[in-house]
């Protein structure tokens, strides 16, 4: 079954690899006044084929997950939280190992590149950054799943609001917001019940 995962998995990012490759192309090409209809028309079936492909391969992924006990439940747990798809689930227990080989919220912020790392040798300090293996698909989803939350838990709201108050840039306010998310996550899979969206978490520094 892992390999399994491991084998879908890498076919999915190669085939979204080839899908951003071949936009990047084609947003390009339009800056070419001698583009030729059909060689766009190509463009646009060669890029139709590719999601497809990507959709295939998702939907064989939901099949083992489906297959499991173990992950289907885990699967339920986390498309329980406000703002988290089934996309992002997907990906969240494949590349966590079904939160096993990533097995904390500190851990998978680190690999999903929503906790910036200190970048300092000696005395000399410089400004954090991400690390250059992050996981930029599972960030880019995070961030979605981030501002969906946002707009739809008081909690998350008011955690962004305060992120913001503090003068915090946008972009590290989603990671902030990210960040968080993943810590529900990884509490609702360890807990082994669902999201309570009416929760509050009170803050220990305002008890």
């Amino acid at each position: 079954m892992r390999n399994l995962f491991s084998f879908e998995l890498s076919e999915k990012r190669g085939t979204y690899k080839s899908l951003k490759t071949l936009h990047t192309s084609h947003t390009m090409s339009k800056l070419n006044p001698y583009l030729s209809i059909a060689e766009n028309r190509i463009r646009e079936q060669v890029g139709a084929f590719i999601k497809e492909q990507i959709k295939q391969t998702e939907d064989q992924l939901f099949e083992l997950i489906e297959s499991s006990d173990e992950l289907s439940l885990n699967f339920v747990l986390v498309t329980s939280i406000t703002g988290i798809g089934k996309v992002t689930a997907l990906e969240l227990i494949i590349s966590t190992g079904n939160f096993k080989r990533i097995d904390s919220a500190r851990k998978a912020a680190a690999y999903a590149g929503v906790c910036p790392y200190p970048n300092q040798s000696g005395n000399i300090a410089k400004k954090s950054r991400i690390h250059f293996r992050a996981n930029k698909k599972l960030k880019s989803l995070l961030h979605i799943c981030a501002k969906t939350t946002c707009i739809h838990n008081k909690e998350f709201k008011l955690y962004r609001e305060r992120k913001m108050l503090e003068g915090k840039h946008f972009y590290l306010v989603m990671n902030n917001v990210s960040n968080k998310l993943l810590r529900t996550v990884y509490a609702v899979v360890d807990s082994q019940k669902p999201f309570d969206p009416h929760l509050i978490t009170l803050d220990p520094r305002f008890l």
